[in-house]
């Protein structure tokens, strides 16, 4: 019954973290730890959870017991090098990747974490193989397309890194892959088609956070100003860093958005 009980909270958990619903999740993760001290899916499951809502230290706490208790397990090894790689610790985390890929050769996210890996080491044509291994295992997984075209961006192969964005939000329309592809747009001057992802993206975020009330669940830039300055819009929030040097930044309020001058 007891191990029933388990795999249905360590189920649970896991349908939260896929969903990136982490915070949903922490109580199942305190659950475990309290009822299950001495089984590894209940730190491997919390340390998931910390690394989620950015406990980066107490993630990698809770991942190293769990490799403790068993070291053979490869997500526990996967989730140890996505914690090094939030940390930067990019050497780290490769090794980590590696790990849970001898553990598990055909694991599709350790393909694409190490990917990440190499790309944030600027290894970029190392980091292609390991999103075409990822896709081939997995073709309906859409993040190692979205990061192979962050990497084929980084490399000027624009056409090619549009096509893959596009692939992304094929497969699964989240806001960050609205964003990458917008961006492209907009850093060559396709101010319309960089618009038009700022729409989806901000109608994805207003969908998945209808508390805040962005923009009356509206189409951010479209409802609410003129083509102008919904170049504004796009500047501001496809990329951050260039909107604060214009001077344009945004209040949310209301269900309002209102133009603060920088």
């Amino acid at each position: 019954m007891a191990n029933k009980e388990l795999d249905l909270l360590v189920k649970s958990a896991e349908d939260l973290c896929d969903k990136e619903q982490y915070h949903e999740a922490i109580s199942i993760g305190a659950e475990l730890v309290n009822r299950w001290p001495r089984n590894m899916l209940s730190y491997y499951i919390r340390g998931r959870i910390r690394w989620g809502i950015n406990d980066l230290d107490n993630a990698l706490s809770d991942i190293n017991k769990a490799i403790k208790l068993d070291p053979n397990f490869s997500k526990s090894w996967h989730y140890k090098g996505n914690i090094f790689l939030s940390l930067k610790r990019f050497e780290e985390s490769l090794i980590c990747f590696d790990r849970s890929l001898e553990l598990n050769p055909e694991y599709t996210y350790a393909f694409n974490g190490k990917g990440n890996s190499l790309c944030e080491m600027k290894r970029y044509e190392e980091a292609l193989v390991c999103y075409d291994r990822a896709i081939s295992l997995d073709p309906n997984d859409a993040d190692p397309y979205n990061n192979k075209g962050t990497v084929l961006k980084k490399q000027m192969r624009n056409e090619e890194a549009l096509s893959f964005y596009s692939k992304a939000i094929e497969i699964c329309p989240k806001s960050r892959y609205f964003n990458n592809r917008g961006y492209l747009y907009f850093t060559h001057d396709d101010f319309d088609h960089a618009v038009v992802q700022q729409n989806q993206r901000q109608r994805g975020v207003s969908e998945q956070m209808p508390q805040r009330g962005i923009g009356n669940r509206k189409s951010l830039t479209g409802e609410y100003f003129s083509l102008p300055v919904q170049r504004q819009c796009v500047f501001n929030f496809i990329g951050n860093d260039f909107g604060r040097e214009a001077g344009v930044e945004f209040s949310f309020a209301a269900g309002r958005i209102e133009i603060i001058a920088g």
